[in-house]
């Protein structure tokens, strides 16, 4: 596996280079070298993990206030292997090792005194509005904490709520403003809570949820995977359709709703995929993983292992109508079975993408 990387560089969060001089954009897709996962892709910093397991960023660093122009050793975490990491990549980080172990510490600061907060996690996610933790533990119970104030409580759910065992979690890590959090349960049923100015909750309003409270516009359609942008959120159901649901400006949504038109679209919306000529071909369509930026979305059809809404690296007038801001799933040309780029995963960071290749021996490079 391979991972590609194409978006915003100005300070080197996307393609590191020992270069002095570099783009500020990255657009067409460029291999990263020696780099086989994205641990977590922050606003103005990236973590990765090397093929050699080591654990490594670029960006813009924090405690030296310097851009890192080249994958450099990151070792608040020492040596422990890391399952995830969560945190706002300016100042709160933490991450949960492959034992289920949480460890925190402060990114401004630095001295490595990362502290074990939580034992026999499955999966983390992290709000930068008020400086919140969610934690899901091995019965499937969510726990939330703050890192002024670690110890973890039991999350309360509204009186009428009779959430299931929980498996996954979701929240969008590229800004400490982020603002909301996305719960999966064993069941496919989605949970949202946090701020709702966009209705990226999901719930048809615009009210700020307090409590984890089940997408009533979902019930009894399965999902296996979700994703939070800044003001938006995806979901991707059983039958592998994606809904998308919150703030359309700029077509993030990909529901072919115009570009421009600055709505709020608070209750999931049916994504729009368009082929070669602009027709629709949402039949043939099964999306397997969803990625939200700050203003755009990415997913992943399994059929095809191509990537949706991205632009291609030249002549993006000629693609849409108003350039960048695509309202609808196009495929990427550099990526697909026919091209010998299997797309596999898909991350993505405040105005950039991250993608995990299978890559066919001999695939030709996209010329710029």
């Amino acid at each position: 596996m391979v991972v590609y990387a194409f978006g915003f560089n100005a300070l080197h969060q996307t393609r590191p280079t020992a270069t002095p001089h570099h783009s500020v954009a990255v657009f067409a897709p460029e291999k990263l070298q020696n780099i086989r996962r994205i641990v977590q892709c922050f606003a103005d910093n990236t973590l990765a993990l090397t093929d050699g397991d080591k654990l490594v960023f670029w960006g813009f660093d924090p405690q030296t206030k310097s851009v890192v122009s080249t994958p450099t050793s990151f070792g608040k975490f020492g040596h422990r292997k890391l399952k995830c990491v969560y945190g706002n990549g300016t100042s709160v980080i933490g991450a949960v090792d492959e034992e289920g172990r949480v460890w925190e510490c402060s990114l401004a600061e630095l001295k490595n005194d990362a502290a074990i907060i939580m034992e026999d996690i499955s999966d983390i996610a992290y709000r930068g509005m008020d400086d919140v933790v969610v934690a899901i533990d091995g019965t499937g119970t969510l726990y939330t904490w703050t890192p002024q104030n670690p110890t973890p409580n039991t999350l309360v759910f509204p009186p009428s709520s009779s959430p299931t065992r929980f498996v996954h979690l979701s929240f969008f890590p590229s800004t400490p403003t982020s603002s909301h959090f996305l719960a999966l349960n064993s069941s496919g049923t989605v949970y949202s809570w946090g701020s709702n100015r966009f209705g990226q909750l999901g719930h048809g309003n615009l009210d700020f949820v307090a409590s984890p409270t089940p997408l009533e516009a979902l019930q009894g359609i399965p999902v296996l995977r979700m994703a939070c942008g800044m003001y938006h959120s995806a979901a991707i159901t059983e039958g592998g359709d994606l809904y998308t649901f919150g703030w359309d400006s700029k077509g993030r949504l990909g529901i072919g709703a115009g570009g421009e038109e600055e709505r709020n679209t608070a209750l999931p919306q049916l994504a729009v995929f368009l082929d070669e000529e602009g027709g629709e071909m949402n039949e043939g369509i099964n999306v397997v993983d969803v990625a939200c930026g700050a203003e755009h979305t990415v997913a992943v059809d399994g059929k095809y292992g191509q990537l949706g809404l991205a632009p291609p690296p030249s002549k993006h007038d000629s693609w849409h109508g108003n350039g960048f801001n695509i309202d609808a799933f196009r495929r990427h040309p550099f990526f697909g079975r026919e091209q010998g780029r299997q797309v596999t995963g898909c991350v993505a960071g405040f105005w950039n993408t991250f993608v995990t290749v299978e890559e066919a021996e001999g695939s030709y490079v996209m010329s710029t």
